[in-house]
């Protein structure tokens, strides 16, 4: 199996550093770079992170409308979402895998030059870093070299991850998927809050896809301010190896396809119970109420498509 680093903020924050060179993109264009893509997730996670507050601040001072109406409604739009932030929370495991996974930097002469032991992956490459290539390896213009790079000769070398040092790797996971896990985490169970605590099935179908656009601010923060040939190098990316065995891929499997879509129907009925055994004091809201309205509403939608 193939691991790929995700097309967003977070890959690109894991998977480019390693890919400078002081040599071959400049001392100012290597600090400049790596300042600016730390910058721009710091941005996000400021972002995110004020989202998250002002929800939260919006739903204490929110009521449940506590009508059995829209029970239905209330479970397929937390369902969606919730499937949205399990998406969000598999990515960030499989940034860690491929993070822990890739090989760590072969033995190397020592050097002087601080900056060039930052990381270790763009050590094999001759004629390129992140950003520039090698003048002398590549003829005409400026525009035509990074044209010829969207079009990924084949003097042009991939980006990989192996080589990177374990430092880097330490500092990937504590910068970068230890927080996307906490935000994404936070964001799954307030927003399920938000939700549910909306006055109508307009306004619940409008904070549904709310709070999805805040688990989609980095995609847009990435395609907005990084440039078509980092993307593309990025995305043509060399992924890491790892084997699977006939018992891991029954496990994924099992994981992916049966036990994944319970867990998110069982985490959606537990906050809908949660607000209304909270908000909803005049009714008694159990699970079984929860189910016995779930399938009235079901059972009248199936008659009314049928008629």
């Amino acid at each position: 199996m193939d691991l790929q680093v995700p097309a967003n903020l977070y890959g690109m924050a894991i998977a480019e550093p390693p890919q400078l060179s002081v040599k071959h993109d400049g001392r100012g264009l290597f600090v400049t770079e790596i300042a600016r893509v730390y910058f721009m997730l710091l941005i996000n996670y400021f972002v995110c992170s004020l989202f998250v507050l002002q929800i939260n601040e919006m739903n204490d001072g929110a009521e449940h409308h506590c009508s059995a109406q829209l029970v239905l409604l209330e479970f397929i739009c937390v369902f969606i979402f919730e499937v949205q932030m399990l998406v969000e929370l598999q990515e960030s495991a499989g940034m860690v895998f491929l993070v822990l996974t890739a090989k760590g930097p072969q033995a190397q002469p020592q050097t002087s030059n601080r900056l060039s032991r930052y990381t270790q992956a763009r050590e094999a490459s001759p004629t390129s870093g992140a950003v520039l290539v090698n003048e002398d390896s590549r003829s005409g213009s400026w525009l035509k070299r990074m044209t010829k790079r969207l079009r990924k000769t084949e003097d042009g070398p991939q980006w990989t991850f192996e080589g990177i040092s374990w430092k880097f790797k330490a500092w990937s996971l504590v910068v970068v998927a230890v927080p996307k896990v906490l935000l994404g985490l936070a964001l799954a169970y307030i927003g399920g809050i938000y939700i549910i605590k909306s006055k109508d099935a307009e306004t619940m179908v409008m904070s549904t896809l709310a709070v999805v656009f805040i688990a989609d601010i980095d995609a847009i923060l990435y395609e907005a301010f990084t440039s078509s040939a980092m993307r593309c190098e990025l995305e043509d990316m060399e992924p890491v190896e790892v084997p699977l065995s006939n018992a891991k891929r029954l496990g994924l499997w099992l994981a992916s396809g049966i036990l994944a879509p319970l867990a998110v129907a069982a985490v959606s009925v537990a906050v809908m119970w949660r607000i209304k055994q909270q908000d909803c004091h005049g009714e008694v809201w159990s699970v079984s109420d929860m189910r016995a309205e779930l399938m009235h509403h079901l059972r009248s939608s199936i008659t009314g498509i049928a008629q």
